[in-house]
């Protein structure tokens, strides 16, 4: 779990493709509504952005074989 001691220093050595994000939210010991700031952020500090995104979306997606179109992004004006 995010709040353990330790739960992402193993990433480097296991491989950050060989995990996936899961929830039991919201559970008893929930901290929400700190959720994020509590799991999101700590996760983000200690991964990077683009890891977290994988970690959270792309790895899923790769696995189940899941289509996937993304918005095309506007140019900036």
């Amino acid at each position: 779990e995010v709040e353990e001691e330790g739960g992402f220093r193993r990433v480097p050595e296991i491989g950050l493709g060989n995990f996936l994000w899961a929830s039991d939210f919201p559970g008893l010991d929930s901290p929400w509504p700190h959720s994020k700031a509590e799991g999101h952020a700590p996760a983000e500090a200690a991964l990077g952005k683009a890891a977290l995104d994988r970690l959270v979306f792309e790895n899923a997606v790769s696995l189940y074989n899941i289509p996937v179109t993304l918005p095309r992004q506007q140019p900036i004006a």
